[in-house]
């Protein structure tokens, strides 16, 4: 499965996209660390989309054709956390994102 290594860019954002022909997201499973930020982006999909975390953490809001939402997982986020596309769900379009945890902080 592909990893958000590949979607990293500058500023420790991931990006997800999404694949409509197959109503997939593109990575489906990313692994971060804390203080890192998932970005979902789409423009001109023919379907509308949108990202929900199962349990609330993030929502990018109503199905849109045109996303450009950020979350960032905190320090003390680390864990996992599974989202979907709520109008394409039955269809599989769900994902994973993976927060690893930040060594502790050296004390001052």
């Amino acid at each position: 499965m592909p990893t958000a290594s590949a979607n990293l860019i500058e500023d420790n954002t991931t990006i997800i996209t999404v694949d409509s022909t197959n109503l997939r997201f593109i990575p489906s499973d990313v692994t971060i660390e804390e203080g890192q930020t998932v970005r979902f982006f789409w423009s001109g999909q023919a379907l509308p989309h949108n990202a929900v975390e199962e349990n609330g953490v993030f929502d990018s809001g109503e199905p849109e054709r045109n996303v450009d939402y950020s979350f960032t997982f905190e320090r003390g986020m680390n864990g996992t956390y599974e989202f979907v596309c709520e109008p394409h769900a039955a269809f599989g379009m769900v994902g994973t994102i993976t927060v690893t945890p930040l060594p502790p902080e050296e004390p001052p």
